[in-house]
């Protein structure tokens, strides 16, 4: 709020902004008394009570914990949603928007199994925001002038032993052990061509040793209305301005680590940041502040809307899952519909049982409400691809 020199929304205005059949669910978790969840729709004001945020974290932590072990996922989703989410629902809204409060940035809501058992997804479309004030702001902002261009698509992919020079570089600045061991992502380079090719000649692509950082930064970035990046992401618990995507070197004056501190600095006006790397959308929890990660990164940069994941997510699912998401957009979805979309297509394609994992890990954050035109193609068929984590 320093940034943006804005006061809190107030409820009314908030209301302005919520289209029928929307509701948003702002979370208020504490431990002295019970938990809360703030139903607000165009109309209504509903405060509901919830369990403790002890217990909220002992529920949240049984999901996660089964969902990344593709263990036995429903059971503890299922408990999950009749503690957290279903006491907020009274309106019976068909599309929500989470103002999550502590364990619950981490949650893929999407995936929980509902009061019938199947996927939240098949009933709602489910987008997240930092804030009601942040949300109202990216609902209703409005710009002299569109983007010109409709896509910029960057895919990095390390040699094996382009990964061994640079994590020796990356250990002797202090930066995460997670990152130690970075492997090839076969299919990001196609990910990104599948979309351009959805978007539009007029598209950009930086693929391979030309994807790198300060390629990326020489961009016009505020000239794009989607900017896709496909490579392996980092974040950093005690530092989070540390976080950030790894990128082919370039300039021997950068470091081929493209960091939250710099993104922050970059002037951004597109509808749509896709962050399609582990962990985006996961960082260190910060009280009443939320969740530092790159996702919030972005949307302070200028983007209205941010697609990011909230573990490490698999190379060959995400290949296919970014592949129908784009081909929904251009069939004139909006952004949180076009995600919804391509994940219930994922759970046709290859079966109801398919875990979460492979398909619930990526979530809108911002205004997901927003629509972006650019010509239609064929998609491209990913379903042969490689196995690796970004």
């Amino acid at each position: 709020m320093r940034v943006l020199h804005k006061p809190p929304v107030t409820i009314r205005k908030l209301q302005s902004s919520l289209a029928p059949g929307e509701a948003l669910l702002e979370y208020v978790l504490d431990n002295k008394e019970n938990s809360h969840a703030i139903e607000i729709t165009s109309t209504t004001v509903r405060v509901h009570s919830l369990p403790r945020r002890d217990e909220m974290n002992i529920l949240v932590q049984n999901y996660i914990r089964a969902l990344k072990a593709k263990a036995n996922w429903s059971a503890p989703g299922h408990v999950l949603f009749e503690k957290a989410v279903l006491p907020a629902l009274s309106t019976h809204p068909d599309s929500v928007v989470v103002v999550p409060d502590g364990p619950l940035h981490l949650v893929p809501f999407a995936s929980l199994p509902d009061k019938s058992g199947e996927p939240w997804v098949k009933s709602a479309a489910v987008a997240l925001a930092p804030s009601a004030t942040v949300f109202h702001m990216l609902r209703t902002s409005k710009r002299a002038t569109n983007p010109p261009r409709p896509f910029l698509g960057v895919a990095y992919s390390p040699e094996q032993h382009e990964s061994s020079d640079k994590n020796q570089q990356i250990a002797t600045r202090g930066f995460d052990s997670q990152i130690s061991n970075l492997k090839p992502l076969p299919f990001a380079r196609d990910e990104v061509q599948a979309a351009a090719r959805v978007a539009g000649k007029e598209s950009v692509l930086l693929v391979d040793a030309a994807a790198s950082e300060s390629a990326v930064k020489a961009q016009p970035l505020q000239d794009f209305r989607i900017i896709h990046l496909a490579a392996h992401g980092f974040g950093n618990l005690v530092e989070p301005d540390r976080a950030g995507l790894v990128l082919a070197s370039g300039d021997p004056k950068e470091d081929g680590l493209w960091q939250a501190r710099e993104i922050r600095q970059s002037r951004l006006a597109a509808d749509l940041v896709t962050l399609s790397a582990c962990e985006t959308g996961a960082g260190r929890l910060q009280g009443e502040e939320g969740i530092m990660n790159l996702a919030r990164t972005f949307l302070i940069a200028g983007a209205k809307s941010v697609v990011a994941s909230l573990w490490d997510v698999d190379d060959r699912s995400t290949a296919t899952l970014m592949t129908h998401f784009y081909q929904q957009i251009a069939n004139g979805k909006d952004i949180t519909q076009a995600l919804r979309q391509a994940q219930l297509e994922m759970l046709t394609e290859f079966g109801a049982d398919m875990q979460p994992y492979y398909w619930a890990g990526f979530t809108v954050i911002g205004d997901g409400r927003r629509k972006v035109n650019f010509t239609q193609t064929n998609p491209t068929d990913l379903r042969a691809a490689g196995q690796h984590l970004r």
